[in-house]
């Protein structure tokens, strides 16, 4: 209001003995900026001592205590001076106080007024001397620089995005935004990761070889990772691309390899994925051949079955530890193939491929990619021998053997797998809850590949456990957008013949404000799958054997229960 007086936008009239104003002139003002500017005035109107503290606090987080206060001024003399600065702003209510050391601005407009004070070049500089500050007092490897690591390499990247910066420094920054960047991904934000991990790419400057080779190859391997868990592949692609061209040994490569072949798993490339895969395999000295029959299948699980046999559970668990990194690689892409195998109901495969991984751990040792082995080993059992007691074993065996060894982002998947199994003794609806928490801790750990697993048995346990219909419509729907924007597109088809299922049940019966989604064929980006007859033909010219099975089994659904029992027994067979 004051702004605007004086402005002479609001003018007292003594004529007319009230307020006037131009209503248009008010209408053009911008509030926020009139309300900056009024700030920035306030703000030079006080101490120059008090002004560069404010500019000091207003680089750093929403709030600031003596954690890093106590880095940024060593001596008690600065810091209490410092202090008392900020108590000054806090009496001209431009700071809040709470309690006996913790600062922060009353509203985001004085700090954003307090950063707007200062020139370009002031910011870059400021930025730059809070960050050094930090790294010269703070120990490195000591617990206390890992809780400011983010103020540490926040302050750094500010300053270099103003051109401040010391190109001396640079592998030591690259480093720090290394170690940001994998601690982003331990907690699932993959978008801060990824831009950590792209400013330690940049502060390289190329890849560097010798003392440095290391922290390129973890730097590049991570930067790819979190381009693909940001769903952006073009990105990943380049810096696999330069990975691969520098790294020294095919085991410097697997990493990238790993995230490749997990792009193409995503993008509905199974075959080049299985080739690919094949082909590792062969160079870590493992081979397998996908031409199996079920006999030979069936004879596999047997055989692990009886190795198996002689162990028990906490054998399993406490016993020994797969050491062999070489052998650890070849669990891992073995257990890639399982997941080719298992949406395309190449049973046989799947057997052969998980037997395989059991084997191997019971020879080398136990890893968390053994308990992977362990459970696709069960469903094998569960499919050639019908045995649900071996099947529900070795599936919680395989949970608590990743509990075991602290593998925190294999636990959802492990998770999902015991609550799919749970399908053989178990009402339907008794996991439905806890598949719709599976989900959101899949996505919480960038598992891409199970979450579209878990999401098509949720889809189908919604349409077979009687649960309400317009709900289990709703929820389909949600997860079919969930799965087009993190580019899942292996999971839209099975999971629109679901949805199709659940609207032709629902028909014309329901209430007409209730609004229902529409067929969602426009996510596949694909004019010629617009109908469930179009899914099918697409499942049977692509051999797409998983969705194909997919599609009949929802068929034989719809025919059960509208009472049409001779067409529900042709889908059957």
């Amino acid at each position: 209001m004051h702004s605007l007086v004086k402005d002479s936008i609001l003018n007292y009239s003594l004529s007319d003995t009230r307020w006037v104003w131009d209503v248009e002139a008010i209408k053009s003002t911008s509030i926020d900026k009139t309300v900056l500017d009024l700030l920035t005035r306030k703000l030079s109107q006080l101490p120059d001592n008090i002004v560069d503290a404010l500019k000091v606090l207003s680089c750093l987080g929403p709030k600031v205590d003596d954690t890093l206060m106590k880095y940024l001024y060593t001596s008690p003399e600065s810091r209490n001076e410092f202090i008392a600065c900020l108590d000054l702003a806090v009496g001209e209510n431009i700071l809040e106080k709470s309690g006996d050391s913790a600062y922060s601005f009353v509203h985001d407009m004085l700090k954003q007024s307090a950063y707007a004070v200062m020139s370009e070049e002031e910011k870059g500089e400021k930025h730059f001397w809070i960050g050094m500050q930090l790294i010269a007092n703070a120990s490195t490897d000591t617990d206390e620089f890992n809780a400011i690591t983010f103020s540490v390499v926040d302050q750094i990247n500010a300053a270099n995005t103003y051109g401040v910066t010391e190109e001396a420094l640079h592998m030591k920054f690259a480093e720090l935004n290394l170690k940001a960047g994998k601690i982003s991904i331990d907690v699932s934000d993959f978008q801060s990761a990824l831009s950590y991990m792209k400013a330690g790419v940049s502060l390289l400057n190329g890849w560097q070889d010798g003392e440095y080779y290391d922290m390129s190859l973890q730097l590049y391997e991570s930067a790819a990772l979190v381009s693909y868990l940001n769903t952006d592949i073009g990105l990943m692609q380049q810096y696999l691309e330069i990975l691969f061209e520098n790294a020294k040994c095919f085991e410097d490569r697997l990493h990238g390899y790993l995230v490749m072949i997990q792009s193409m798993l995503s993008s509905e490339k199974q075959g080049e994925a299985m080739r690919h895969i094949i082909s590792i395999l062969e160079e870590l000295g493992e081979s397998f051949s996908i031409d199996v029959n079920p006999k030979d299948a069936y004879a596999e699980v047997v055989s692990t079955k009886s190795l198996l046999c002689g162990l028990s559970v906490e054998d399993v668990i406490n016993g020994k530890r797969m050491a062999d990194k070489r052998m650890r690689w070849t669990l891992k892409f073995l257990t890639l193939l399982c997941h080719i195998f298992y949406p395309a109901s190449k049973s046989a495969q799947l057997c052969m491929a998980a037997c395989r991984v059991v084997k191997l751990s019971i020879e080398h040792g136990f890893c968390s990619d053994s308990a992977e082995g362990l459970q696709l080993y069960s469903f094998g059992v569960w499919n050639f021998q019908n045995d649900v007691e071996e099947c529900l074993k070795w599936v919680c065996a395989g949970k608590r053997l990743v509990e075991s060894l602290g593998a925190k982002h294999m636990i959802p998947k492990v998770t999902m797998n015991v609550h799919i199994a749970s399908y053989w003794n178990e009402p339907l609806q008794s996991r439905i809850e806890s598949l719709k928490e599976s989900h959101h801790e899949l996505l919480m750990v960038g598992d891409l590949e199970n979450l579209t697993v878990n999401a098509v048995h949720f889809g189908r346990r919604s349409l077979l456990c009687g649960r309400n219909l317009l709900t289990a419509e709703k929820e389909c729907a949600a997860l079919l957008h969930g799965m087009y924007q993190i580019r899942k597109m292996n999971a839209l088809l099975p999971m629109i013949s679901n949805h199709l299922s659940i609207l032709k049940l629902i028909g014309s019966h329901y209430d007409s404000e209730q609004q229902l989604n529409e067929p969602l064929f426009h996510l596949l980006g694909n004019s010629e799958i617009n109908s469930q007859d179009g899914l099918l033909k697409h499942a049977l010219s692509k051999r797409l054997g998983g969705l194909a099975q997919q599609c009949y089994f929802d068929r034989l659904l719809l025919a059960f229960w509208s009472k049409n029992y001779g067409e529900a027994a042709h889908y059957a067979e």
